[in-house]
């Protein structure tokens, strides 16, 4: 049983709407997901149109071109969809900041005479009798005009629940002109000219000559990059702690600031900290962790675990900040029956903000100059977060 609780906001053509459901099953039962559905656009005389910005290249119809019950989803990267009459428009979105939020997906239902707007709610885990689970907050922004007017000013109802840019972050970071690199060379070379830290340090006065200011520089720690087993040695070929501090001071005296990337998927489940540490990782449906990017964001030791590392070499090295890789959270929900928290799909969108929230908070420890950024084009709703 369930009920769902409407918040209207006149003044701002604006409503929201979450949902409380309970089961009374004797049974746990599996939950895969909740279809809610927005609503009916009319469209007459040929008028209206839909638009989904979330895909790449953004995604337009126009009803005269509708099939009956064909299908269109947006993206998971921008929870949006926006329709039209050809008078007034409708702007449909999922505000991922609340506590109890998941990820969605919006997806429109083509009709003979309009579409239908609904929201594909990831929410995934257990069902126990008794236990009572809230999902939103969906949102209807209403206005006059069309899609393209509507967009124009979602930063309305992006103000009002608070997904802005952060406004205590360095000015450096808005600045910034950044150069990624490896000190063992590229990806499509295999990092095969094993150059190291001492003769990267070399390039530094060529690139401030470029104009560069901050340098990302990707993962060194064991065992490879992107699969880390040991966050405080370096990989093969890279060089010393000692010449990591040095590669930094000499960045520093050229005005450059240094990022590393922050790996907190943590590597693969067959690593020692995975097997110290069975709670972190999350299972499939099968009971079993996946071989690699398997740990649970969410999990409340590996996010303390994780910050303190962040910490630790932040102030080991003297770094400006972290780059956060996978910044999405665990790549499916967690099916562990014993998980801390309400629901296993917790492990994605509240694990990103998590994550994200404790390595910005670890790093600013050691020095309110700096930053974190999440990656680019992974979960770009939680690339602006306001914690973040």
């Amino acid at each position: 049983r369930g009920e769902t609780i409407w918040r209207v906001f006149p003044d701002e053509c604006m409503l929201s709407s979450s949902l409380k459901f309970e089961w009374t099953g004797e049974e746990p039962v599996r939950l895969l997901g909740i279809d809610v559905l927005g609503g009916m656009v009319k469209c007459n005389d040929g008028k209206g149109r839909y638009l989904l910005p979330g895909r790449f290249p953004p995604f337009s119809r126009t009803s005269d071109d509708f099939r009956e019950c064909r299908v269109e989803e947006g993206s998971t990267y921008t929870p949006m969809a926006f329709g039209d009459d050809g008078f007034h428009s409708v702007m449909l979105c999922v505000d991922e900041l609340a506590s109890y939020a998941d990820y969605s997906i919006p997806r429109v239902t083509e009709r003979k005479d309009g579409f239908t707007l609904a929201t594909r709610l990831e929410t995934a885990g257990w069902m126990k009798k008794g236990e009572v689970q809230k999902v939103g907050d969906i949102w209807f922004c209403f206005r006059k005009g069309s899609c393209d007017e509507h967009l124009r000013h979602a930063d309305g109802w992006f103000r009002k629940v608070g997904i802005m840019p952060p406004t205590d972050s360095p000015d450096w970071i808005r600045k910034a002109v950044f150069y990624s690199m490896h000190p063992c060379g590229r990806d499509e070379e295999g990092r095969a000219d094993r150059n190291g830290l001492a003769l990267s340090r070399g390039y530094l006065p060529y690139l401030s000559a470029l104009g560069v200011n901050c340098i990302w520089m990707r993962p060194v720690e064991m065992k490879s990059p992107y699969i880390p087993e040991d966050y405080f040695s370096l990989q093969p070929g890279v060089g010393s702690k000692s010449d990591l501090s040095s590669y930094v001071a000499e960045a520093h005296r050229l005005g450059i600031r240094v990022m590393r990337d922050a790996v907190p998927h943590g590597g693969r489940a067959d690593y020692a900290r995975a097997k110290e540490h069975p709670e972190f990782l999350a299972w499939k449906k099968d009971g079993k962790p996946d071989l690699w990017w398997t740990y649970d964001y969410f999990a409340p030791g590996w996010v303390l675990m994780f910050s303190n590392i962040v910490s630790r070499l932040t102030a080991e090295s003297r770094l400006d900040g972290w780059r956060i890789d996978v910044a999405t959270g665990s790549r499916f929900a967690n099916w562990n029956p014993s998980i801390p928290y309400a629901r296993g799909s917790y492990a994605r969108c509240q694990g990103a903000l998590a994550q994200n929230r404790a390595i910005r908070a670890a790093a600013r420890s050691v020095s309110d100059l700096c930053s974190a950024i999440s990656a680019p084009g992974q979960r770009r709703p939680s690339a602006r977060r306001r914690s973040i």
